[in-house]
């Protein structure tokens, strides 16, 4: 999947064939199932922060409508920067978020944040927010750099991994506040 591919721009960065060959052997590797246990541990540890904050039920709710909308902002930040690596099912939608569609998907995403931010945690959700813009920029340079754009696999990373990210910077900045 998409998370698990993160690891291979790392390693696979050069010579095309060697590229192949470390996808190839990444893919069929045990690196899937690690990256997505690890994945998992993490954010339902986050998760487990979160309940012990002793939110109210609003409160979760409002945390965990501000993760989902962050990943979609690090896959539009992804989309809106990217270009297609190759042709696939990722290249026709990394084509349509060009130009106004991008544009108001992310504005959009924005304007519902700011919304959000108003009643509970500014602050939260900037981090929120925030960190999921930057890693989505950092998955587009890691993108470029090695496949000369993004695909399927790297738009998947960038929703987990802007999640993820998301939700370790919401939690930050609420165990933060509350101490």
């Amino acid at each position: 999947g998409g998370l698990a591919a993160w690891g291979v721009p790392v390693i696979g960065c050069g010579h095309s064939a060697r590229r192949t060959e470390v996808l190839k052997a990444r893919t069929l590797g045990v690196g899937v199932a690690g990256a997505l246990i690890r994945t998992f541990l993490i954010t339902g540890g986050a998760l487990l922060q979160l309940l012990t904050l002793r939110a109210e039920g609003w409160q979760l709710f409002w945390a965990l409508s501000v993760i989902g909308l962050s990943a979609r902002l690090s896959l539009q930040t992804l989309a809106v920067v990217s270009k297609p690596s190759h042709q696939g099912s990722g290249a026709v939608f990394l084509k349509a978020m060009k130009g106004w569609r991008g544009a108001a998907g992310f504005c959009l995403s924005i304007a519902t944040l700011t919304a959000l931010s108003s009643l509970y945690s500014p602050r939260g959700t900037l981090a929120a927010a925030g960190a999921a813009v930057l890693i989505g920029l950092a998955i587009a340079i890691m993108g470029w750099r090695c496949f000369g754009g993004a695909g399927g696999d790297l738009l998947g990373a960038a929703v987990e991994f802007g999640r993820l990210g998301a939700l370790l910077a919401l939690v930050a900045v609420l165990l933060h506040a509350g101490s």
